[in-house]
C-alpha cells in the first residue's frame, strides 16, 4: 500500500519545477484574494517580489557608494600628499630665499555665510567666524585633527555654533571621538 509521497517521482524536469512554482504562486495569490488582499499592494506574493527588487537595488547602490567612498578616500590621500609636497618645498626654499611663505588661507563670503540656515549659526557673527576658521587651518595645516580638548588648549574662540556652521559648509568633519579635520 504505498502513500501518495511514495509515488512521487524521484527527480523533477525544469519544466515539472517551474510549474509548480507558478501554481503555487497562483494558489497564493487566489488565497490571499480569498483572505481579503484585494488589491495587489496588499498580495504577500507581490510584495516579496518588490522586497527583492528593493534588496537588489540597495545592494547596487551600496556597492556604488563603497566605490565612491574608495574614490574619495584615494583623491584626499593625492590631495593630501600635493599639500605636503608644496609645504616641504616651501620649508626647504625658504631659507633659501630668506623669505616667509605663508599658507594661504580662505575666508568666507556674506553670501555663503547667509547660506546657512539661522537656526545652526545661530548668534555667530561672519568676522568672529572668519577669525576663528583662519586660525583652525593655520593649526590643521600642521596636524591633521585637533580635538576639541586642544582647541582649548590652544585657546582658539571655538564654540559649537562655529564649529556646526563650518561642518554645515563642509570645510570641517568632526569625527566620533570630538576631532576636527579640515575638507577642503
Amino acid at each position: 500500500c504505498k502513500t501518495a509521497v511514495e509515488s512521487l517521482p524521484t527527480s523533477f524536469s525544469k519544466a515539472d519545477l517551474e510549474y509548480i512554482e507558478k501554481r503555487l504562486k497562483l494558489d497564493f495569490i487566489n488565497s490571499g484574494a480569498d483572505n481579503g488582499c484585494h488589491t495587489q499592494a496588499e498580495n504577500p506574493a507581490v510584495i516579496l517580489a518588490d522586497l527583492g527588487a528593493i534588496k537588489a537595488k540597495h545592494a547596487n547602490l551600496f556597492f556604488e557608494m563603497e566605490e565612491i567612498a574608495a574614490a574619495q578616500r584615494r583623491s584626499m590621500g593625492s590631495v593630501r600628499r600635493s599639500i605636503n609636497t608644496i609645504k616641504e618645498l616651501t620649508q626647504h626654499l625658504q631659507p633659501a630665499g630668506d623669505v616667509e611663505v605663508t599658507s594661504p588661507t580662505k575666508h568666507l563670503s556674506d553670501s555663503a555665510f547667509k547660506s546657512v540656515p539661522l537656526s545652526i549659526r545661530s548668534k555667530v557673527k561672519l568676522p568672529e567666524l572668519n577669525s576663528f576658521y583662519q586660525q583652525l587651518q593655520e593649526h590643521l595645516c600642521k596636524n591633521n585633527s585637533l580635538s576639541m580638548q586642544k582647541m582649548k588648549q590652544l585657546k582658539l574662540n571655538m564654540s559649537e555654533a562655529k564649529l556646526k556652521v563650518l561642518q554645515h559648509l563642509t570645510l570641517i568633519e568632526i569625527d566620533k571621538k570630538g576631532s576636527v579635520r579640515l575638507l577642503m
